[in-house]
């Protein structure tokens, strides 16, 4: 029959975290500079998003509260929603020069 390992020491173990750059990574800015056509172009297809996801939540009959409509009864077109101060902001978190928007 095998023994039993035997106990390990009774001193505290110590750790001990190992550093690869004790300096840390050189600050660099992660703004990305979007060109003013490219920029425009993001901002339209980031509207849409937002204008297609408002419209979905919308036409949820839970979302306002409002009974489902019968099926017999002609949708109208729901209106464009209207955004206010929308700011887009591009970063190039990877450090590959391609921009990542939030």
């Amino acid at each position: 029959m095998p023994k039993a390992p035997a106990p390990a020491a009774s001193s505290p173990i110590q750790l001990i975290p190992a550093i690869s750059d004790a300096a840390g990574p050189d600050p660099r800015p992660y703004a990305y500079s979007l060109k003013p056509d490219e920029e425009q172009t993001l901002r339209k297809k980031m509207l849409a998003l937002a204008a297609e996801e408002v419209r979905a939540w919308a036409a949820q009959p839970e979302a306002t509260g409002a009974q489902p409509a019968p099926r017999a009864a002609k949708k109208a077109k729901p209106p464009q929603p209207a955004f206010e101060d929308v700011k887009l902001h591009a970063f190039d978190l990877s450090n590959s020069n391609e921009p990542c928007w939030y």
